[in-house]
């Protein structure tokens, strides 16, 4: 069978489609390619093995514009947040264990250091720390190494916010766009039934992996993430008082990102240390003062075109 080539943005499960064309060709489940991380970056190299294409990066853009074949793989805007998460979470070969995020939070110019593709042409990790002095006053270097939380949380938020320039956004749109691929959504691949056939139709017979696609769910730190931001921001939403356990500081971004589209004239992003329960979130939205209302700024820029809910006034701009 001629090899499939895959074409995605870092975080859309590349690596796990990959893995699943390479043993759905041997008609067997190769070794497991899972890191602590949940990502499949530990996929078994060989000969046959599908080539996968992260196309942020330079010379993988350049496959992806030159080629007319393959698959790709895409997603709704409303995973930027899980693309987000993942890309300084999961895209590694296992050097940060678990969570990236967690590493950074903690030491981030440690968490710099330990990156291993930051010279790759498209993989831009120095524009973290230029966005942290240039819009933070923060300068992060080897003998400042600890970025305050608040402050990571706020330039968090601001990549939310700004979701429609950043580069993943950008490709992922252009993924879209390809008339010439086979192009298969990432809830798809979240979903073992659809997934199985899926591949079943595309090699002509059934492999049983959903063990391991319990595992690949089970596992992702960064989904994981992506459904508890989703889970406390309903609970404020339908007033549900629950308390918030330990979450890493982009889950906090990405909540704070979310109530302030909702309540679009109460601030949230720059809250110095985030609530403990959802019930300190529903009184801080309850009792704020109605003469200090007044809407963010980042979203009456043109570039944000979300269209928010009518009954907290949001208009498109």
């Amino acid at each position: 069978m001629k090899k499939i080539k895959v074409y995605y943005t870092p975080g859309a499960f590349g690596n796990f489609l990959g893995y699943l064309i390479d043993s759905f060709s041997e008609k067997k489940l190769l070794s497991s390619p899972f890191l602590p991380s949940g990502s499949s970056h530990g996929r078994a190299d060989a000969l046959h093995k599908t080539k996968v294409y992260p196309i942020n990066l330079e010379l993988e853009y350049k496959h992806f514009v030159e080629n007319k074949s393959g698959i790709g793989l895409t997603w709704k805007h409303q995973y930027f947040f899980y693309i987000l998460h993942a890309v300084y979470s999961r895209t590694n070969s296992g050097i940060f264990n678990e969570c990236g995020i967690r590493i950074m939070q903690e030491n981030f110019w440690k968490y710099y250091g330990m990156h291993e593709s930051p010279v790759l042409k498209g993989n831009n990790w120095n524009l973290l720390l230029s966005d942290l002095k240039n819009f933070y006053n923060f300068d992060c270097n080897e003998n400042n190494q600890v970025v305050p939380r608040f402050i990571l949380r706020q330039l968090f938020f601001f990549y939310m916010a700004h979701s429609n320039t950043n580069v993943v956004t950008i490709r992922n749109n252009e993924i879209s766009n390809r008339k010439d691929l086979q192009l298969i959504d990432i809830d798809t691949i979240l979903d073992y039934k659809q997934l199985s056939f899926l591949l079943g139709a595309i090699f002509g017979y059934s492999l049983d992996f959903s063990e391991l696609h319990k595992k690949f769910i089970n596992d992702n730190m960064s989904l994981k993430a992506y459904n508890l931001k989703n889970d406390i921001v309903n609970c404020v939403l339908k007033k549900i008082d629950k308390p918030i356990l330990d979450i890493d500081v982009v889950t906090e971004a990405g909540i704070f990102f979310e109530l302030e589209k909702y309540f679009y004239d109460i601030p949230f992003h720059n809250i110095p240390e985030f609530f403990k329960d959802t019930g300190s979130i529903i009184n801080y939205i309850k009792g704020y003062p109605t003469f200090m209302k007044h809407p963010n700024q980042l979203f009456q820029k043109k570039l944000y075109k979300t269209i928010v809910r009518k009954e907290h006034g949001w208009f498109k701009k």
